[in-house]
């Protein structure tokens, strides 16, 4: 059965599938069930993306106060690719275990939530992000790099930091952030630096999140939108050591990755 939206067919008539795609109109044929048989490695391929999946979901979810709404419709899998080809090439194919190394996600650097707008764009200036006995840096070597659109005054940064325990299959839910507001007039150029402690053996996703603000009538309101809206992963990185759960942060369990074996 198919329904016509007045733009699209959605939908199944006879042996053609009709689906919207972003805003064309696709037509495949129907593959009957039980007629595709899964091989060995179809069979991991599959697994491999359900787990990528699954944990683009997960870390979306805990960044979904940051996104505001405003990511693209492709974000989510450009999340999933990234974090599957990462899986892809640490897991070892004879065993099945993954093994992860401090610097196996840095793929994800760079990463923009909403390709209409990237995040180098604005902030002008790469942030250099380091490790060092359990504490995560980020340094801004100038504020005065960023550039405001035109009717801006001021711009709340948001550095966001997810912790992921990739062995217990647990997610913080909520995660650790640092704010600080810089106004157009007078943004320092000199070096700024955020700093977080953070659990042994964690994967650490840093976030960085640009709101620009303006004045309208006297009332000052978000500048952001689904058009623009500076975002991006600027850093992903598995803190050392084993992992223990024994700080005040609130972890939640990610169902669908309980089943990731790591080599240890």
């Amino acid at each position: 059965m198919a329904i016509f939206d007045g733009k699209f067919i959605r939908g199944v008539i006879g042996d053609v599938v009709f689906r919207k795609v972003g805003n064309m109109q696709t037509m495949s044929r129907r593959v009957p069930k039980g007629t595709i048989k899964q091989t060995a490695a179809t069979k991991k391929a599959s697994g491999i993306f359900a787990f990528a999946s699954s944990l683009g979901a997960h870390f979306r979810e805990v960044l979904k106060a940051d996104l505001k709404g405003f990511s693209d419709t492709d974000m989510h899998s450009r999340l999933t690719a990234g974090f599957c080809s990462i899986l892809n090439r640490c897991r070892d194919p004879e065993t099945g275990l993954f093994d992860f190394q401090e610097n196996s996600f840095s793929e994800l650097e760079g990463l923009d939530f909403n390709n209409l707008s990237r995040l180098m764009s604005s902030l002008g200036v790469k942030p250099m992000l380091g490790m060092k006995d359990g504490t995560i840096s980020l340094l801004l070597p100038s504020l005065r790099q960023i550039k405001f659109p035109s009717p801006a005054i001021s711009c709340e940064m948001t550095i966001s930091v997810t912790l992921v325990a990739l062995e217990e299959g647990i997610i913080t839910q909520h995660p650790d952030r640092k704010k600080i507001l810089i106004e157009k007039i007078s943004a320092s150029r000199n070096p700024y630096q955020f700093r977080f402690d953070v659990p042994a053996g964690c994967l650490c996703l840093v976030s960085m999140f640009l709101d620009f603000y303006v004045d309208y009538k006297n009332y000052i309101r978000l500048f952001n939108s689904k058009q623009f809206s500076p975002a991006a992963v600027c850093g992903a990185i598995i803190s050392p050591g084993k992992f223990v759960q024994q700080d005040s942060r609130f972890w939640v369990e990610m169902p669908g990755l309980t089943a990731l074996k790591i080599k240890t």
